[in-house]
């Protein structure tokens, strides 16, 4: 076995898309939370705070809700 791999590195294809489901505004944080796999209201609080505080949140904001595109939709959950 020397010189093999031991495991077969597994990538994931993620996408940053705006979530349908869970949006306040326009879903952009709630869709960096799914791409970070964070918890959206911690996602949102750092959004806010970095438009209170440091000002360029509310202009990325904007930006975000533009270039973003919108996630798939739900799927149905099995009975």
């Amino acid at each position: 076995n020397c010189g093999t791999a031991m495991f077969t590195p597994v990538t994931v294809n993620k996408k940053l898309t705006r979530s349908i489901q869970d949006k306040k505004i326009a879903g952009v944080c709630s869709g960096f939370a799914e791409y970070l796999e964070l918890d959206p209201t911690l996602v949102r609080l750092v959004w806010l705070m970095a438009a209170f505080f440091v000002g360029w949140g509310f202009i990325a904001y904007l930006i975000a809700w533009i270039v973003m595109p919108y996630g798939p939709p739900p799927q149905p959950k099995a009975a």
